[in-house]
Parts: C-alpha cells; sequence; structure tokens
C-alpha cells in the first residue's frame, strides 16, 4: 500500500485541516490516533487539540498528580526516547495496562512526529482495573500480533500522508511561484537543523550572494529572517499543542543554545515562552 486513498474514501473537498483525514483514518481502522509533532510541524495547521493528548476515557481516569506523571513519563519522555533513536513501529504498553502501536515518521533521518494508534486490552495486567474505568476497559479489543503489525504498515502510510499535507500547507500558498516554493520547502525541511544562506545556494546552485538577492527579492525579507521566522511558528506550535519540556525545544527547532532561544523568543513573541505556553493552555 503506497496511498492513503487505497486504503480508506478520502474527504473528495481538498482541507487546510488534518481533521478529515484522521477522522477517517479512525473510522476505518476502529482505533483512536493520537500525534505527537516532535519538530513543530504543525504550525499554522488547522488540527483539533483531540488529536494532540490521549483522549481514551481510561488514559482520561484520574490524570493528575501521580498518575498524571506516570503517563507523562511513559507516553511522553519513553516514547520519545525510543522513537528517536529507530523509525520502527513499536509496541507501548502503559501503566494502566494499554497497547498502542507507536509509529515514528522520520524524513531525512530526523523523527518528525510519532502515531500513536489504540488502545487494546493487555494479556499481561496482572490487576483489575479500577472500579471507574472496568466497563470501558473491558469494551477494549483484546491485544492481537496480526492486528498490531497490520495497523504499523498502515500507520507507515499515514505518517507520509500528513507529512505531504504539512509540507503542502507550508511551502505552496496561493500566489506561490515555483521558485519561491522551492525556497520555502528548503527552509521547511532544514529549519530544525544548523543550516545557513550558503546551503540554500547550494541547493539552488546559485552563489550565496545571488542566493541572497533572489531571497530578498521574492520575499522582501532576509534568508535569515525567514528562517528565524519558521523557528519561532514551530517553537509557538510545540508549547501551545504538547507538554514537551521548554529546556528541549531549542535542540528541536534547531537552536543550539537554551539562553539563546529564551531572548529570541522572548524578543519575537512579546514574552517569555513559559508564558506563552501557560497563556495557551489555560
Amino acid at each position: 500500500m503506497d496511498n492513503l486513498s487505497e486504503f480508506i474514501d478520502l474527504p473528495r473537498e481538498p482541507s487546510d485541516s488534518l481533521d478529515p483525514m484522521l477522522t477517517a483514518m479512525e473510522i476505518s481502522l476502529g482505533v483512536n490516533l493520537t500525534l505527537h509533532d516532535a519538530r513543530g510541524l504543525l504550525r499554522g495547521v488547522e488540527i483539533s487539540k483531540k488529536w494532540l493528548n490521549h483522549q481514551h476515557p481510561i488514559c482520561c481516569y484520574k490524570r493528575k498528580g501521580m498518575a498524571d506523571r506516570f503517563c507523562l513519563q511513559t507516553c511522553l519522555t519513553d516514547v520519545h526516547s525510543r522513537a528517536s533513536s529507530s523509525p520502527s513501529s513499536f509496541e507501548k504498553r502503559c501503566w494502566k495496562g494499554l497497547v498502542e502501536v507507536v509509529s515514528p515518521y522520520y524524513r531525512d533521518e530526523q523523527l518528525q512526529f510519532i502515531i500513536f494508534a489504540g488502545p487494546f486490552r493487555s494479556l499481561q495486567k496482572s490487576e483489575p482495573p479500577p472500579h471507574g474505568i472496568r466497563e470501558e476497559y473491558e469494551k477494549l479489543e483484546l491485544r492481537n500480533e496480526d492486528r498490531l503489525r497490520n495497523l504499523s504498515e498502515v500507520l507507515i502510510v499515514l505518517g507520509q500522508s500528513i507529512f505531504e499535507h504539512l509540507e503542502e500547507h507550508a511551502v505552496s500558498p496561493s500566489g506561490s511561484t515555483e521558485r519561491m516554493s522551492l525556497i520555502r520547502k528548503f527552509i521547511y525541511q532544514h529549519a530544525s537543523e544548523k543550516t545557513s544562506l550558503k546551503d540554500l545556494a547550494d541547493h539552488l546552485f546559485l552563489s550565496p550572494s545571488r542566493a541572497s538577492h533572489l531571497v530578498s527579492d521574492l520575499f522582501i525579507q532576509s534568508f535569515s529572517e525567514m528562517l528565524k521566522e519558521e523557528r519561532i511558528k514551530r517553537a509557538c506550535s510545540i508549547l501551545k499543542n504538547s507538554r514537551k519540556p521548554i529546556k528541549h525545544i531549542p535542540e528541536m527547532i534547531g537552536l543550539e543554545s537554551e539562553f539563546h532561544f529564551y531572548r529570541l523568543f522572548k524578543k519575537e513573541v512579546g514574552m517569555t515562552p513559559k508564558k506563552y505556553r501557560d497563556l495557551q493552555q489555560s
């Protein structure tokens, strides 16, 4: 399977939102999907918050205090650590006895985002679930090796479709010329790593001076201004849509220094990253 439309009926009308694609996938697969953005690629795209956090009733049950810390450790820290080391799909078991398929999506050897699909009941749950979620737990489909393997294959195609949607949204807004799209695409694909005007010039087979003039003529901005703008957008998206520790965000958006990130963010946004997150998530 190379195309998502071979597996599900996608909406006929194109949409700026990811919701129609994710809704169709959930219905077709009979699972809950969750998307963790590892690079801030969701900046500017329409997506309902329900896709960004685990929303199954069992996941939401008593999600506070120590229980919330267990959830963060399992679904954020542990999963991201494993996903960052390999592009292979894997099976995740949480402390509540739930099983999910986890599919990291990579592009150019960099983790871009993570897709979760599930949950399923685990055969290894030794204790009965709490009374408040026992009924919901019994409704869950029992973990099955073939089912999880098939899900892993579908999620690879879904990841490709999501990335193409995000890239198209960021790279080719209405009115873009081919060269404008080419420059936007370069910045989009390299904003999370160390890059420079010379790298863009090499990509365009131009001298750095000519590339600089071309960017300024097309966008009325310099390359460094466009790169900075893209990185700030990604930082805002991560702060708004995730609970990723702020100290990890600089490396996710191509900055080497946490101090530089704080200074840059406050200068461009007018507040600290923490204050921005508090306002967006309140």
